[in-house]
């Protein structure tokens, strides 16, 4: 009874905090669950996906679940090839509950859809409430980051776009990506409230064993996401400086210690990837798709994101110290209580700039959106609040209020967006679910599936099985002839012919798709814009292999790799025309899909 009165006040005490994370998780589920609803009888459990990469996380995490740690989830002949890119920690757990519950993982991670971002909301609170002190600016700066991604993507143009009805998404809310950032985000805020602890040295957090316990829960991040773990360690470093530029040599030790024992528990992490980045340059066999996030460079990426707030800071600074009037005075409180912030920025610079020193990019995107823009939406949010408050209550109350407004509006005009564009294709992927029972029953296990680039990113996630072949395939380490492979047998049920090919494969969509597939195409787009800008000579390479793959015959490249059944869409893919070969027995017919036995 005492912990039901306990939980009841706390509950009561931060009400507000639990009506906005209900509010923010049901605005990311929202077009999810409408879907579902929309349908009716119609629904037959394909969800919604889309989100970048989702399908990727989602063949992991059931890949885990249905036939335990693989090193690739998609090629059969590379299930047991380590990828030492990668650590599934967040995936493990999630497939554990998945089996442990007895649902389906599209099912699972469609929960978390509201979960995840409401708990994140949570621990954002927490963090941005330690920095300012004031459970109001804490709500309003957490909002910002659940709900304002987009609009500080998007810039100044997406308000009137707003308001015109003009805004078109095809990607949802930033946390609707499942794994990184949605889940892992939540142990990024966590580590950024320890080290801000840590960094005010305050009761407990002002000791060498709570640094040591800091720092391990930084190195720990390596095991969840890289980029997760390289800017809180890149801050730590950054405290430590700012400490020493500061005579601070208590808290200059705890930092010291803290980086000491972030690199020991990142140890095994370090082994396991440095034969990936001193390795030389991309090879063309194993090396585009295994360093398919690596260019090497030492170009400054100016980051302009976050040096806006950081130019704010330079001159609050400048104010505090040169002016005597009282607006130097209100500098001054708000340099000093908002420090931190200022470390904060400076370490997305740092971080989005590591090629410098290092010669290696590693995809600096995702600096940008996971870790720099919610630091500018925490620092833009905390200039804002700080400024309102020194206007009349009333006017403070409607300038915030309006702000918020707007962000949940145009949030849910993402949502709205992105629903419109994707719904009549899962409208159309409904029919798959009967297929995917068929082969959840009778395909056994370690089965490879052909089919076309839609399904073959669907099939592992809905059933125990490989396919022949997909997009995210190529983020493996697997050899390039393997999967050029899988292209030329799309191309050749396109009814792509060697006297069209070298026409056919220079159209720059297919060129662009033809690099996606092939060598996943990151690396190239970081270096000159576009998928399918590699080398002029690399691309008639590729058209002599095609032509050549055409000189075997259908069942000679069929069987080369392991293929136990064939999955042909007859809607969406009429030319294939696969009637009539002897080795291809049917065994399944329905909904204009029939599904084949490679004899």
């Amino acid at each position: 009874m005492h912990h039901l009165r306990s939980s009841m006040e706390v509950i009561k005490r931060h009400h507000l905090v639990l009506s906005f994370a209900l509010i923010v998780g049901l605005i990311y589920v929202g077009p999810y669950l409408f879907f579902a609803y929309h349908l009716g009888a119609g629904y037959q459990g394909i969800n919604i996906t889309r989100a970048p990469d989702e399908e990727g996380y989602l063949t992991i995490v059931n890949s885990l679940a249905r036939r335990g740690i693989v090193g690739d989830p998609y090629i059969f002949e590379y299930r047991d090839l380590g990828n030492n890119v990668n650590y599934y920690s967040i995936e493990y757990f999630l497939a554990a509950t998945a089996n442990a519950f007895h649902v389906m993982v599209p099912d699972l991670i469609l929960g978390l859809k509201f979960l995840a971002p409401a708990v994140l909301f949570g621990v954002v609170y927490l963090f941005t409430l330690e920095l300012m002190g004031s459970s109001g600016g804490a709500l309003f700066v957490a909002l910002l980051v659940l709900l304002g991604n987009e609009v500080a993507r998007t810039g100044l143009a997406a308000i009137p776009a707003l308001f015109s009805g003009t805004v078109a998404s095809t990607d949802f809310l930033t946390y609707a990506r499942p794994v990184n950032p949605a889940e892992s985000s939540i142990l990024f805020f966590a580590v950024l409230w320890l080290i801000l602890k840590l960094y005010k040295g305050e009761r407990k957090f002002g000791s060498l064993p709570a640094a040591a316990a800091v720092g391990f829960a930084v190195g720990a991040m390596s095991y969840i996401y890289f980029y997760f773990w390289a800017f809180p360690l890149i801050l730590c470093g950054v405290v430590l400086l700012y400490d020493l530029f500061t005579r601070n040599k208590e808290g200059a030790k705890r930092f010291f210690v803290a980086l000491a024992a972030s690199a020991f528990a990142a140890v095994p992490f370090f082994f396991n990837t440095a034969a990936l980045f001193l390795a030389p340059p991309a090879n063309g066999d194993f090396g585009a798709p295994l360093q398919k996030a690596f260019t090497r460079t030492h170009q400054i990426i100016p980051e302009k994101t976050i040096l806006l707030p950081l130019v704010v800071f330079a001159v609050l600074y400048a104010l505090w110290k040169y002016s005597k009037e009282k607006w130097g005075e209100e500098a001054g409180r708000f340099v000093k209580k908002y420090a931190f912030v200022a470390l904060l920025l400076i370490t997305g610079i740092i971080a989005s700039n590591e090629q410098v020193i290092t010669g290696i990019e590693v995809q600096q995107h995702h600096f940008h959106f996971y870790t720099n823009i919610p630091m500018l939406l925490i620092a833009v949010g905390i200039m804002v609040y700080e400024l309102v408050r020194l206007i009349p209550h009333w006017w403070r109350v409607t300038a915030l209020g309006g702000i918020s407004l707007f962000v949940v509006t145009f949030a849910i005009q993402i949502q709205a967006s992105s629903y419109a564009a994707w719904k009549q294709d899962f409208i159309s992927y409904q029919r798959y679910a009967p297929v995917f029972s068929w082969l959840r029953l009778n395909s056994g296990t370690d089965t490879v599936v052909y089919a076309d680039q839609t399904m073959s990113e669907m099939i592992p996630i809905y059933t125990q099985d490989y396919t022949y072949g997909s997009l995210h395939a190529a983020a493996y380490p697997v050899p390039v002839v393997r999967l050029e492979h899988n292209y030329f047998m799309t191309l050749f049920l396109r009814g792509v012919t060697k006297d069209d090919a070298l026409v056919y494969l220079s159209d720059p969509e297919h060129r662009n798709e033809m690099g996606q597939y092939i060598f996943e195409g990151q690396y190239w787009k970081d270096m000159c814009g576009s998928y399918g800008c590699f080398p002029d000579a690399t691309f008639k390479s590729l058209v002599n292999d095609y032509v050549s793959f055409l000189g075997n015959s259908f069942e000679t490249n069929l069987k080369e790799y392991k293929v136990n059944y064939i999955v042909w869409d007859m809607a969406n893919d009429p030319e294939w025309n696969l009637g009539g070969y002897v080795f291809l027995k049917e065994v399944y017919s329905g909904e204009q899909i029939k599904i084949f036995k490679v004899n």
